[in-house]
């Protein structure tokens, strides 16, 4: 048990002399005549005030500084680095893949013209048709690997952009960080027009197919871009 040494202390309210013999940080000392609390130093003030402190609070202390010690570690951990909302996660959940054909239309015009897409196998493909003026998306689609689709588009001139990858996550983390983002270089214009011919007239639109096939012969010219290149502006 801590205590102060042994001294004497004159009591406040009638004037006596105490000798206090035991002056433990436990108990306030009294004045043998009047009973009255008797002067103490600061350091005994200090020490009571400390043990009568709650024991919850001092079982929760150590508790406390363990959870900062873990709280610490996390926030120095490496993080991905966030680019507005097109930067991807450090991983996602895979999901059931869409099914094979339009994702979403961007456009509420007609759509006379046709596009093929044949893909190979081992990889999926989400494909973005943008405006080559704008860079604002028209059509979107997913591919499977291996698979064709065929979909109606509007007139314009386009660029195709697209994103491989094997397992589906979502619209905006795609495949996942193994990502592969690329472009085909060249732009592809559908048009409409009305020729005239032995019968009257007849009307010519443009139909596109496009193969993301490595090939020996292929003339195709595509480039990897970035993430931000493909998603471009909104």
């Amino acid at each position: 048990m801590l205590k102060a040494k042994n001294r004497e202390a004159r009591c406040p309210s009638c004037g006596a002399l105490n000798r206090v013999a035991a002056y433990s940080f436990r108990r306030i000392p009294e004045c043998g005549k009047c009973h009255a609390k008797l002067p103490e130093s600061s350091g005994i003030k200090l020490l009571r005030d400390l043990y009568t402190v709650p024991r919850i609070v001092w079982f929760g202390i150590p508790i406390a500084i363990a959870l900062f010690a873990v709280m610490q570690r996390e926030n120095e951990k490496p993080r991905s680095v966030r680019q507005g909302s097109t930067a991807p996660t450090t991983a996602c959940r895979a999901v059931v893949q869409p099914a094979n054909g339009l994702w979403q239309n961007f456009s509420f015009t007609k759509r006379p013209a046709e596009l093929t897409i044949a893909t190979a196998v081992g990889a999926n493909y989400f494909i973005r048709l943008v405006d080559a003026a704008s860079g604002k998306p028209v059509m979107v689609f997913f591919a499977s690997g291996g698979s064709t689709i065929d979909a109606a588009v509007p007139l314009g001139i386009f660029k195709i952009k697209y994103a491989a990858g094997k397992t589906w996550c979502n619209e905006h983390d795609l495949f996942g960080e193994q990502t592969a983002f690329s472009e085909a270089e060249d732009t592809f214009s559908f048009t409409q027009s009305v020729k005239p011919t032995l019968d009257g007239y007849t009307t010519q639109t443009s139909h596109w197919t496009v193969e993301l096939i490595l090939q020996r012969d292929g003339n195709l010219r595509t480039r990897p871009i970035s993430r931000a290149e493909f998603f471009g502006p909104r």
